[in-house]
Formats: C-alpha cells, structure tokens, sequence
C-alpha cells in the first residue's frame, strides 16, 4: 500500500537522484565550455591579421599584424600600433577599435602588441606589468625596430595609440621614445 511516508521517501529519492545527475555533469559541462572559449581565443581576429612574437627581457611577446590590400613593399607606408587597455588583448583593441577597417581603407600597416598579463607597464600604473616593473617601453621599440626590418614603413611614420591603460602607455612612450614613435593619439584615458 502506497502511504505519505512512501512518498517522502520518493521525493527525497528523486531529489538525491537529481543531485547525483547534477554533480556528474558539471565536470562534462565544465569542460565543453572550457573547449568553447579555449577554441574562440584561438581564433584569428576577424580581419585575418597575422600573428607573429617577438623576445624581449627572455619572455615571448606576441602581437598583431595587419596589413591593408594595397599594401606593397616597393611603396613606403605608415605604421600605427594600437595598444590595448587593462585586461584586454591585441586582438580586442583590433577588433573593437576599427583601425583594421581604417587601415584597409587609408593604406596604413596596423600592428596590435599584447601586454604581458593583459596590462602596459605606463610607469605608474596598472596591474602587474606596472608591479613587476615589465620594460614595455623596451619592448615596444624593439618592437618598432622589428616592423621597420619587416616592412616597408617610414621611420617618420610611426604612430602610437592606445586605450585606458593602453593610452597612458602611449603616453609614457611618448616621453621616454620619442625617437620611435612621431606622433601619439591616445583614443581613450579616464
């Protein structure tokens, strides 16, 4: 006979199954959502820029090249580098700024750096380039260096910009390079 001690046992059957059903597909869930985001951060950007690393300080710095349709090496073009904000990433600068589309457009190379932990060390901000004392302004004119040897681009032609921390990085270049890099367009400094 079927009795209201039966059903709570039922219903605390039920809920410990669904428990158990639970906690044995998270790992599963977990894992597949990691392999989602693992696979989109791999992905080229959007505008099919090349990425390319570069050592400095004996740590391998990554960046992003694009470069318009028009461009050829017999024709000396700019450079613009944009410099990503705080926790961001050359590929969300690129994205996100629509220099890529402007460079296709005006003919200029666009190169996108990716600051060591997602941060600039700006001299006296952010994160922990800022704390660990990262030589970003090293790095980046090693790694204007290397874009001149690669590509036909005028050394007067040299631009830096950058977002919030990407910005006052731009900003500290400016000062401590300014042989490098002509002309400075920070696009956003709270």
């Amino acid at each position: 006979m079927f009795s209201a001690k039966n059903a709570d046992l039922l219903n605390i059957s039920d809920h410990y199954f669904r428990t158990e059903m639970y906690f044995r597909a998270m790992p599963r869930i977990i894992l597949l959502l990691s392999l989602v985001l693992l696979l989109g951060s791999c992905r080229k950007s959007l505008y099919d820029s090349d990425r390319f690393t570069l050592k400095h300080d004996g740590e391998r710095r990554s960046y992003l090249v694009h470069t318009p349709p028009s461009y050829s090496d017999a024709v000396s073009t700019s450079l613009i580098i944009a410099l990503h904000g705080g926790v961001g990433s050359a590929k969300n600068i690129e994205e996100q700024s629509g220099l890529a589309e402007y460079a296709d457009e005006a003919g200029f190379i666009l190169c996108s750096p990716d600051g060591l932990n997602r941060t600039w060390n700006a001299g006296w901000c952010c994160g922990k380039a800022e704390k660990n004392g990262v030589d970003d302004v090293g790095f980046i004119s090693a790694l204007i260096d290397k874009m001149l040897d690669d590509y036909n681009i005028s050394p007067d032609k040299v631009y830096v910009t950058g977002m919030s921390n990407g910005a006052f990085m731009s900003y500290r270049l400016a000062v401590n390079s300014a042989k490098k890099s002509r002309q400075l367009r920070p696009l956003q400094a709270p």
